[in-house]
């Protein structure tokens, strides 16, 4: 144990997180150069350098590292993992488990405990034997300061992968705490809560930090994470930092403590972010992964076909508007139309990942579908009334903004992300969204015509993330006339992968050539219950494209247009 001799010391907390498999300054799933430059390679660059210039250092991540950015490709040979090798490589104090370490299931984390030279946190997740999977705290002492590092899970995993987690109990955060303060507490001079955990509570009250942090007080600094927002600020005696995501910018919070009798009390913070846009990678962490980067892109090029006739998704009217948000598009109806094939159902939900989702014409590879489908999800088919499809487009439907007089673009609820929005096929269908939430699902019909009745049994395919998530908790939670016909993962980590069968079916199907025609027999819907000027609208575009107006944003960077663009909005013309 360090004793307490220098009168000022100085800790300095390092963050990465939220990586998810960026080690590099290379997009997998795009085959080129990461947009968002950064990646742990750069990372390190600086971790280096900053550690150079403060004795007492301590390198946290806060989870979602290991999945990502074809991460999974070692999902068999963890010990190649490269996330892996540069954090056993960098030292970090400690790596709190994040929820996408769980989309692979139980087994695979272990594997990667087993391979992490490290301390992990995970203070809140229990396996089956009540036994906790990882350390629930750190108590470390450098320069003589004694630190206390708590690091948990957001609960929330249990929507996303309640399949791969059973048998375990996954603890809320502020039930958790209460255990854990009693073994720390004048333990530390410095608590730091490194959890995977957004700011905000998202779907239940406490499963955000900001309830967290009023509780305990006592806590000096706060690691957010999971929801990849940038922040570095100290306001009333507390330490934030959340350093974004893709390794884009690394956390920095200096805590300068004086010597008080037996220990040390804090005399000041900083906090701060570094961008990554111009730091080099660190050449000797980069060597360490050169196998397994070529490894990966032989994977990637690997040839699954050809589209034929122009991009999946037409071109944009609006920057920063992906046209598969508000109109049938041929991207969505091909999901559509594979998770039906795939699932023997009558219709499907599928939904627009990220807006700058596309895939253009020519050669497709692995990439390309993997830039198109760039989660690992799985399929499921449910039997369900007609009734309940409504139920879930109307769910589906409040992602927009109800339509006033005047406006001039489509705005999107600013609370829910795009991801979330998920589009039917195999039915057609009309959005009026000039109507209230709840009332703007309109002429659901089959194909040729005939209504959906209420009581029809219907079969529908969908991802597991919808399914585990909106479906069986937040619309029909135990409700026995939703009917789970089909897990196609069939609780292993690799069989279900929609974009596995993506792959398949343009192959198979197609006879590896696809069209941007939409299959309007089976897939269509449209937006209704909106009628602007139609110059007006015209100038509108031309303004917003030109950066002439700025464009609603959420504070949560969820969504843009985040309200409408009115008249009173634009510039003098």
């Amino acid at each position: 144990m360090n004793e307490h001799k220098e009168q000022i010391v100085e800790i300095q907390i390092l963050q990465t997180t939220d990586l998810h498999g960026r080690f590099s300054q290379y997009d997998y799933t795009l085959d080129r150069p990461s947009k968002y430059g950064g990646g742990l390679a750069a990372l390190a660059t600086k971790i280096k350098a900053l550690r150079k210039e403060y004795a007492h250092t301590y390198l946290l991540d806060t989870g979602d590292a290991l999945q990502g950015n074809h991460n999974e490709f070692f999902l068999h040979d963890v010990e190649s993992n490269p996330i892996i090798k540069m954090f056993n490589a960098l030292e970090y104090d400690a790596f709190t488990l994040g929820n996408h370490e769980f989309n692979f299931g139980t087994q695979y984390v272990q594997d990667c405990l087993a391979e992490l030279q490290i301390p992990v946190l995970a203070a809140n997740i229990y396996n089956e034997r009540a036994e906790r999977i990882a350390k629930p705290y750190l108590l470390l002492n450098k320069g003589g300061v004694r630190v206390a590092i708590v690091g948990m899970v957001t609960e929330n995993v249990l929507r996303w992968d309640c399949d791969h987690l059973e048998g375990y109990t996954v603890v809320p955060v502020m039930q958790e705490m209460q255990k854990i303060w009693p073994e720390i507490e004048d333990k530390a001079d410095v608590y730091i809560f490194a959890n995977h955990q957004p700011w905000y509570d998202q779907y239940s009250y406490g499963d955000g930090y900001e309830h967290l942090v009023a509780a305990y007080p006592q806590f000096q600094v706060v690691l957010i994470s999971h929801s990849h927002r940038r922040r570095a600020h100290v306001e009333d005696g507390r330490a934030y930092l959340q350093s974004g995501c893709y390794g884009g910018d690394l956390g920095q919070i200096v805590v300068r403590l004086r010597k008080a009798g037996a220990r040390y009390v804090v005399e000041s913070m900083q906090s701060h972010l570094y961008g990554m846009d111009d730091v080099a990678e660190d050449p000797p962490l980069l060597a360490l992964v050169e196998g397994e980067h070529q490894r990966i892109l032989d994977d990637i090029r690997r040839p699954v076909g050809r589209l034929v006739g122009g991009s999946l998704i037409p071109m944009r009217t609006l920057v920063n508007l992906n046209p598969a948000q508000v109109e049938s598009t041929a991207l969505i109806a091909l999901m559509n139309d594979v998770q039906r094939f795939y699932g023997e159902a009558d219709v499907s939900l599928a939904t627009l990942f990220h807006i700058d989702i596309n895939l253009r014409e020519g050669e497709i590879n692995r990439a390309d579908v993997l830039s198109m489908y760039r989660h690992s999800n799985t399929l499921r088919v449910y039997e369900v009334s007609g009734l309940q499809i409504k139920k879930i487009l109307e769910w589906s439907a409040r992602y927009f903004i109800r339509w006033r007089e005047g406006d001039l673009t489509i705005a999107f609820n600013p609370q829910i992300p795009v991801y979330e929005y998920a589009m039917l096929g195999g039915m057609f269908y009309d959005i009026n969204i000039g109507n209230e939430v709840g009332h703007r699902i309109e002429h659901l019909r089959w194909p040729d015509g005939r209504a959906v009745g209420d009581e029809e049994r219907v079969r529908v395919a969908m991802d597991d993330f919808r399914a585990k998530g909106f479906i069986e908790r937040d619309l029909f939670f135990e409700d026995a006339s939703v009917l789970l016909v089909k897990d196609f993962s069939q609780g292993t980590v690799e069989k279900g992968q929609i974009r596995d069968y993506l792959m398949a079916y343009i192959g198979s199907q197609c006879q590896g050539i696809i069209t941007n025609a939409i299959d309007g027999k089976k897939n269509f819907f449209q937006l209704t219950g909106y009628d602007w000027d139609k110059e007006l609208r015209a100038e509108a575009v031309r303004q917003i494209n030109a950066g002439l107006v700025e464009i609603p944003t959420s504070e949560n960077g969820l969504s843009f247009y985040s309200r409408a663009i009115r008249k009173e909005d634009l510039q003098p013309f």
